[in-house]
């Protein structure tokens, strides 16, 4: 499956669950235990896969028109300097996050 189909699925799947997300809140607005936390877990979960298959999306349409902007892109994604140093604030910011 090429990657153009996985956008339109993450979008489409988005949709769905930010639906029944608010359909499950609309519904069930005085519930407890899980279902009082279900709809929004729904809804923040479907917002996220929405707007990662839209930005795929957008992003591929962008870069549609001119390959020379693509592979210059291609070439910084996988230069190893950007690596490292992407790997290394990970690592910072895990370590943060362990006193945090």
């Amino acid at each position: 499956m090429k990657e153009r189909n996985y956008d339109v699925v993450k979008t489409v799947v988005g949709i769905l669950l930010a639906a029944i997300g608010f359909v499950l809140l609309r519904r069930y607005a005085d519930s407890q235990g899980v279902m009082a936390v279900l709809p929004f877990v729904c809804i923040g979960v479907g917002c996220g896969a929405f707007g990662h298959g839209m930005g795929g999306m957008l992003s591929r349409k962008a870069l549609k028109d001119s390959p020379d902007l693509q592979k210059q892109l291609e070439i910084e994604q996988k230069d190893e300097r950007n690596i490292a140093i992407s790997n290394s604030a990970k690592g910072k910011a895990f370590d943060i996050m362990l006193f945090v």
